[in-house]
């Protein structure tokens, strides 16, 4: 009932019994400003809360009319929705990774556990030497996690680029002057939980070369709190903007484009998928509006692990 009353994006914060009913307390986070609400009891045959924003704010006018004409039942202009979301996805900053030939980039994929950056480094890689015939090779710092080495040497072996494991600061060095002539060289870091600040300030220490730029990886399947974590943790290391990835593992993606809008960094690559490279993404407005207000599109049932082998042959 709450998300036929007030859409898909509606959230149940709680719900209790209450005399003649049952009392549900559901939002729906369209601003930040919108988080205090007050709740109102309904009979048990239209058990829903409608949350209404505090007073003040042109942004709470506009949810308080749209709100208002959910609950009688009048529908809501598909232009506002449309505009709205048009405005977000046009305040996304974008920063797509351009690397060229003779001309040296090093990327580094930091951010926490499991959110793909091995997968994504795979990506990156496969999709410059095959769209655009690059010369690339491929680093890890990553010693703590069982196969992940082995996994990053398997991809380089299929792709024909060159690997190397370094996991101090001046082995680093070496291992980018031995690289020194390749387009692009793409760094595998361990990952590091945004809540362990002693072993970020380690990690930005291992980076610490003027040639690396660091990308930071969040997963679209992540909460709200934890990505304003992650990038006020992984500010220390000053990344120059984020990968985005686990995008067909959700389908809730307006909290990740609101904070993507507003926390200064750009969009460089977008992650939909395992297949490499298919499900690789340049950081493009046009994609964010399809995803944000179609969907992502089916992803035609290919396996993952055919993907690369099959692209690798070609």
């Amino acid at each position: 009932m709450i998300r036929k009353e007030l859409g898909d994006d509606a959230v149940i914060l709680s719900s209790r019994a209450a005399p003649g009913g049952i009392e549900v307390m559901a939002a729906i986070d369209i601003e930040p400003t919108l988080l205090k609400s007050t709740t109102e009891t309904l009979p048990k045959t239209q058990a829903a809360t409608y949350v209404r924003p505090t007073p003040g704010g042109t942004g709470e006018k506009k949810f308080s009319h749209l709100l208002d004409r959910r609950m009688k039942k009048k529908p809501t202009p598909k232009g506002e929705v449309a505009l709205y979301r048009r405005r977000v996805i046009d305040a996304i900053p974008l920063a797509p990774l351009t690397p060229e030939r003779h001309k040296p980039m090093v990327i580094a994929l930091v951010g926490p556990t499991g959110v793909g950056k091995t997968t994504t480094c795979a990506k990156i890689a496969a999709w410059f030497k095959i769209n655009h015939s690059l010369d690339v090779a491929l680093m890890t710092t990553d010693c703590y996690r069982i196969g992940a080495t082995e996994q990053l040497r398997t991809y380089a072996r299929i792709m024909n680029m060159g690997c190397e494991v370094a996991v101090r600061p001046k082995r680093i060095s070496t291992a980018l002057d031995h690289q020194r002539k390749r387009d692009l060289v793409i760094i595998d870091t361990t990952g590091r939980s945004p809540y362990d600040r002693d072993n970020i300030s380690e990690l930005a220490y291992i980076l610490d070369d003027e040639r690396i730029m660091p990308i930071l990886t969040l997963a679209a399947t992540a909460k709200k709190e934890d990505i304003a974590a992650t990038v006020s943790a992984y500010s220390l290391l000053a990344p120059r903007g984020v990968a985005l990835t686990k995008l067909d593992e959700t389908r809730a993606y307006a909290v990740m484009c609101r904070y993507l809008a507003t926390a200064g960094l750009p969009v460089t690559c977008l992650g939909t998928g395992q297949r490499v490279p298919e499900d690789f993404h340049p950081g493009s407005r046009e994609f964010l509006r399809d995803l944000f207000e179609t969907g992502l599109p089916p992803a035609g049932g290919q396996h993952p692990e055919q993907s690369l082998f099959r692209e690798a042959r070609i």
